[in-house]
């Protein structure tokens, strides 16, 4: 009888702890955060033809990664639960307009000023993309949109990876083959 307590004892733990590990795979099962916006403006314009109605859409997405990094963990002595970490937002900002139904998708128009240790730069747009401008007018790079909202930079004979982050600064990201690491640059958005 001491035994058959000590089986059906065991097979409760075993059922208890089978049924915790598959709960606990479903909390990391997600690993990016996408938040979207959709902004619609109706106008309704005449002409020689008639009314028409101009319909102009906004759709903002927001991605960010998530990643449990097992090699960092916090707690007592960091014994505990592996620390989560996030990317940086990318903002992915796509604008149609539709006159009568005929839709007509409209690039957005990033040219700014952005600021980076004290330095003000300008990105210009033009019929390739954008051109890079710092300081006194120096041409600083070249920015060239790629088929998932990202640009590639290329400056000085490095290229690089950009994008705009939420507060629609400029993030750089360049691969040091010096340090086999990738260096960030971040050049905020002067308003």
């Amino acid at each position: 009888m001491y035994h058959n307590l000590k089986k059906q004892i065991a097979m409760k733990k075993f059922i208890i702890t089978t049924a915790l590990i598959v709960m606990s795979t479903g909390m990391y099962a997600q690993n990016l955060n996408v938040k979207s916006e959709t902004k619609t403006e109706v106008t309704k314009v005449k002409d020689s033809k008639g009314v028409k109605e101009v319909e102009k859409k906004v759709v903002t997405k927001e991605f960010q990664d998530v990643k449990v990094d097992e090699t960092k963990r916090h707690g007592k002595n960091g014994k505990n639960m592996p620390q989560v970490t996030t990317n940086p937002v990318e903002v992915v900002e796509t604008t149609s307009v539709a006159v009568d139904g005929d839709v007509k998708y409209v690039d957005v128009d990033r040219s700014a000023y952005y600021m980076n240790d004290g330095i003000k730069y300008e990105l210009k747009r033009n019929a390739n993309g954008y051109t890079f401008h710092g300081g006194k007018g120096v041409n600083n790079g070249l920015m060239r949109k790629t088929s998932d909202n990202h640009y590639i930079f290329v400056n000085k004979g490095a290229t690089s990876i950009a994008h705009f982050d939420a507060a629609g600064n400029l993030v750089i990201d360049t691969y040091d083959k010096d340090s086999d690491t990738i260096v960030t640059t971040t050049y905020t958005s002067a308003k």
